[in-house]
């Protein structure tokens, strides 16, 4: 099985939203997905509306924050102050595995 997402950006690196990579495999397994179709087709668009903004995750961001956010999210992007670059995707494995790692 693939697991994970892949982000999608658009030309100025603003992220637009994801590709669920293992429902995508099942789609084109299945005949449904086209190698030419245009990426939007299969994307999971973000949510960008002034009743649910973004929460801003950056590499200084407490932990306790991202773990907060991962509880209702599939993964993090994290990125700059600034919003202008995705620095990273982190996901409750990714803590999880940061945390036993540091011994916290």
């Amino acid at each position: 099985m693939v697991d994970g997402n892949c982000s999608v950006l658009d030309k100025n690196r603003r992220p637009l939203g994801y590709v669920d990579v293992a429902r995508l495999k099942e789609k084109w397994e299945a005949g449904q997905a086209d190698p030419s179709s245009k990426v939007l087709q299969y994307m999971t668009k973000f949510k960008r509306t002034t009743a649910e903004p973004y929460t801003l995750v950056t590499p200084l961001s407490p932990l306790e924050d991202l773990e907060a956010f991962l509880q209702d999210n599939i993964f993090a992007l994290v990125t700059d102050n600034d919003r202008k670059f995705v620095l990273a995707v982190a996901t409750a494995a990714d803590l999880e595995t940061f945390v036993k790692r540091r011994g916290f």
